[in-house]
């Protein structure tokens, strides 16, 4: 008696129906062989990336008297940062969103994402680069996205590193309490198409300080006694709060950084000697330790030859110089590209 598969192969309809199956078989295969890979990658591709600092396994409160102490004293503040993370592909980045583990988000002073090989663009001896910040007045909205058609472009094998620092002072002036294992975590949302032709942005952080780009001095001092106090950097040549550009740009998203919470009142951005621009930080109505400055798109043109200028406005009642008061503008800039 014949094997089952030679009478099988005798049969002429047999046969063409065991030739056709196996060539359906071995198809299916194939496609499912090579679509799994494509769809693995696909999912790499698209995800976005969650970067965490190491926790902070004890987040004490201290006392703080505004007009004596500052944010810069020893016992006000605790850092900490992320391991870094290196980019495994090409990115954009087109928004990102903030989120404090473990204690109120009024305890996050700052945070922002640090690319370490490259310098800042502002203090290029200072620190690494950042490429994205918030701070504590901005934490009101967690989330910021840009225009569409623009993101931060992240080469692959880039080294990055998140940053924060956590400032928990007792009431009035914050929140307190006793807070374990925080953290901050930045998500990055990234563009599903890592070869879409976007408008590539960069981030400029202008700050205001008696010492501009030395001892990493990001603020200034405002006299005791004094009301409407205005601060508007130095004459020092590579002053952090000026901005000249060379090429013809295009502001599509920025955001202030003031400290309400010990008299800062105002920011006023001026393009040459024209106001453009005022951040005005106000009491918020959901919480009374917090203060919010708006972050937010816009559309400003500046052209070859323009200047970006930055002035702080306190008020400080207090008996003592108020040490550590900060004026920030973080804006992300395009290339203006005519129609």
């Amino acid at each position: 008696m014949q094997p089952l598969w030679s009478q099988v192969w005798r049969h002429p309809i047999k046969k063409m129906h065991v030739v056709y199956s196996t060539i359906l078989i071995v198809l299916v295969a194939l496609f499912v062989a090579s679509s799994l890979p494509k769809m693995k990658e696909r999912e790499v591709e698209t995800a976005n990336i969650t970067l965490e600092t190491q926790h902070i396994a004890i987040l004490p409160p201290h006392g703080h008297t505004v007009g004596r102490d500052s944010l810069s004293d020893h016992g006000h503040h605790v850092s900490a940062q992320s391991i870094p993370y290196i980019t495994p592909r090409d990115m954009w980045v087109i928004g990102m969103e903030a989120k404090v583990q473990g204690a109120p988000s009024l305890t996050l002073h700052h945070g922002t994402l640090f690319r370490t090989d490259e310098r800042d663009l502002e203090c290029p001896t200072e620190s690494p680069r950042p490429l994205v910040s918030l701070a504590q007045d901005q934490l009101h909205t967690t989330q910021m996205s840009f225009e569409d058609g623009y993101g931060i472009f992240i080469p692959e094998g880039t080294p990055l590193v998140l940053d924060a620092m956590f400032h928990n002072p007792e009431p009035p002036v914050g929140v307190g309490g006793i807070y374990e294992n925080v953290a901050l975590q930045f998500t990055l949302v990234l563009a599903e198409d890592t070869t879409s032709s976007l408008q590539p942005l960069t981030y400029h952080l202008l700050r205001l300080s008696n010492t501009p780009c030395r001892e990493y001095s990001h603020s200034f001092t405002v006299p005791e006694k004094t009301t409407g106090y205005t601060f508007s950097g130095t004459d020092e040549v590579g002053d952090a709060s000026v901005l000249s550009f060379a090429t013809t740009s295009r502001i599509v998203y920025w955001g202030a950084h003031l400290h309400g919470w010990e008299g800062g009142k105002q920011l006023t951005v001026r393009k040459n000697e024209a106001v453009i621009e005022t951040f005005t930080s106000n009491l918020s109505v959901e919480d009374p330790h917090r203060f919010d400055t708006p972050h937010t798109e816009t559309d400003v043109v500046l052209e070859v030859g323009d200047t970006l200028s930055i002035e702080a406005l306190y008020d400080n009642p207090t008996q003592n110089p108020l040490r550590g008061a900060m004026g920030h503008l973080g804006v992300y800039l395009a290339p203006q590209i005519d129609n």
